[in-house]
């Protein structure tokens, strides 16, 4: 069984740090993130440090830029996670980012990751949506209950309401809050909320709603005027700590 220290590794080229960083920042509310320039401490042997934390990984995460076919060690990154996947199988996923179009045409970098369902950016599918469809790959990784997407089953959302798990409870406040932050504003119509969730937990949006009246029951959400629901202050503890008490 493999120890997991990190949920996301983010490999990148080094001019696309910035990139990483804000990917870090969107993630890292309800994730266990690594990435070199937020996760190194002074002193850290880099060589060691940063193939370790990617062992220690549920999914590298690779942004491939116009930056990625020069950049020596994200190639070594893309090697490390195929080789990763290929004897982990399931135990360990690579999911490419791609900055456009271009970029997935484009020869270089990309040893391995034209066989991965990905992510291609683009006026519509923005950073932020990229970090939300990572969030439900997540969400699905580490509930041994929930089905896959491919699966075409969805879980019975009775037993969530019993037994709310950390990792979806979480995972689902995230998303709200990742909502917040984006478009800067602190409360969100309760049916636009159900349609979020039910894109990311794989559920109908009545099971959505459902568990979002769990979430106000739990005191995670309270009730605004206008039908709308925000965090209340422990459901953004829950989202900053990630811990449950």
């Amino acid at each position: 069984m493999i120890d997991y220290r990190y949920d996301f590794f983010l490999a990148h080229a080094g001019p696309d740090t910035q990139i990483g960083e804000q990917l870090f920042d969107l993630l890292s509310p309800a994730a266990q993130v690594f990435l070199d320039s937020r996760s190194l401490i002074l002193g850290d042997e880099w060589d060691l440090a940063i193939p370790a934390a990617q062992m220690q990984s549920r999914v590298t995460v690779v942004i491939v830029t116009t930056n990625s076919p020069a950049a020596f060690y994200e190639r070594d990154e893309i090697r490390a996670a195929i080789s990763l996947a290929r004897s982990r199988g399931e135990k360990h996923r690579v999911v490419p980012i791609f900055e456009s179009d271009e970029c997935l045409r484009a020869e270089g970098a990309h040893y391995g990751l034209r066989l991965k369902h990905g992510i291609t950016l683009s006026p519509r599918v923005t950073l932020s949506d990229a970090a939300t469809k990572l969030l439900s790959l997540l969400a699905l990784l580490k509930n041994d209950k929930q089905s896959s997407p491919s699966s075409g089953k969805t879980i019975s959302i009775e037993p969530k309401r019993q037994h709310l798990g950390r990792d979806t409870t979480t995972t689902s406040l995230a998303v709200i809050h990742q909502h917040f932050r984006s478009r800067q504003v602190s409360r969100i119509h309760v049916d636009q909320a159900s349609k979020m969730l039910s894109s990311t937990l794989n559920l109908s949006e009545i099971e959505c709603s459902e568990l979002l009246q769990t979430f106000i029951d739990k005191g995670y959400l309270t009730s605004a005027s206008g039908n709308r629901i925000e965090l209340s202050l422990s459901g953004l503890r829950l989202v900053t700590t990630g811990g449950l008490k």
